[in-house]
């Protein structure tokens, strides 16, 4: 027996006749909603009309139908995709790339930064020389100056030959020296040094001792430098000399010696050298090459300090031209020279006589 229809409250509707409402009839064609189909008497199914569509039947697309793109399917650049510049792509400089700089980017020192030895240093000859003597004074006893003493000490060696400007490294600072000289000198000690005064003094010497190979044979040298170590009577010699006066290499043995004149030794005339440093203010110079020692030298009436290293200074303005110089030996002789400019070396052309 088939229920009362209900209304979607669940209460039944008020009852009517059959004929007064034929849309209810049975005779009519059902509708779904009034006379549902047999097959849903014991578990009638929810129409369209009394509910919509459930999710079941139309789900929505599900994450696995339409996943979104993952990361397998879209992933990022990779690394490998857009690598970072290597190493081989980019690499540092290499030294053939960036090579040091060459001796063209980076040029020796110009002149202007290393100039030459000035004339000062090295000053040309004297104008005339006559040959040199010979390299040993056979009788130099000719040479010793009459009554001079007799000196003994020790003889030693300190020094190659040099060349004729090389006295510049000795206490003496000769700019210049003859061919005979730069062979043969030698060193005073600091007693009979004298400040000084001996530069360019003479003497003879021999050796007196029994183990020299060459006994009392005379030659004549010249002091160029001090010796400070030695004692008196002592006298340190260019090996040249101390082969000559001895017979031997370099030694300490006995010799004697004296002063004596070299003048004939010496060739052309005082040679004139300013000294580095002189300025607006204060003046210096060397004289070289005299033929005997020197007492004095005065300029402008003037008579000028000597240093023990044998330059001659003055305080006062620079001379602008020629100037001349009063030049007074051990001797007493006196004699007169002009210096043209005085930053310019120049041979005087006179000498003692």
């Amino acid at each position: 027996m088939s229920s009362p229809p209900t209304t979607d409250s669940g209460t039944p509707p008020p009852s009517k006749s059959p004929s007064s409402s034929p849309k209810k009839s049975p005779s009519t064609s059902p509708s779904p909603v009034v006379s549902p189909s047999p097959s849903t008497v014991d578990s009638p199914s929810p129409s369209t009309v009394d509910s919509p569509p459930s999710p079941v039947e139309s789900p929505p697309p599900s994450p696995v139908e339409s996943p979104p793109p993952s990361p397998v399917e879209s992933p990022p650049p990779s690394p490998v995709e857009s690598p970072p510049p290597s190493p081989v792509e980019s690499p540092p400089p290499s030294p053939l790339e960036s090579p040091p700089p060459s001796p063209v980017e980076s040029p020796p020192p110009s002149p202007v930064e290393s100039p030459p030895p000035s004339p000062v240093e090295s000053p040309p000859p004297p104008t005339s020389q006559s040959p040199p003597p010979p390299t040993t004074a056979s009788g130099a006893s000719q040479y010793i100056l009459p009554g001079s003493a007799t000196y003994t000490g020790d003889g030693t060696a300190y020094s190659a030959a040099i060349a004729s400007d090389g006295g510049i490294a000795f206490a003496c600072s000769y700019r210049y020296l003859n061919s005979y000289f730069t062979q043969y000198f030698a060193a005073m000690n600091s007693a009979q040094w004298n400040s000084g005064a001996a530069c360019g003094q003479c003497v003879v010497a021999r050796c007196v001792d029994p183990a020299c190979v060459t006994q009392n044979f005379d030659v004549l040298v010249q002091i160029v430098d001090e010796c400070p170590e030695c004692a008196e009577g002592a006298l340190d010699f260019s090996y040249p000399a101390y082969q000559a006066v001895t017979g031997v290499p370099p030694n300490r043995l006995t010799v004697s010696w004296e002063y004596a004149d070299c003048s004939s030794f010496i060739s052309g005339g005082i040679q004139y050298n300013p000294k580095e440093g002189s300025n607006g203010f204060w003046q210096a110079f060397y004289l070289d090459n005299y033929s005997y020692t020197l007492a004095s030298v005065s300029w402008g009436g003037v008579t000028l300090t000597r240093s023990q290293f044998q330059f001659f200074q003055r305080s006062g303005p620079m001379p602008t031209g020629p100037f001349q110089l009063t030049i007074t030996s051990t001797t007493g002789q006196t004699i007169t020279a002009t210096v043209n400019d005085f930053n310019t070396p120049q041979d005087l052309g006179v000498n003692f006589s």
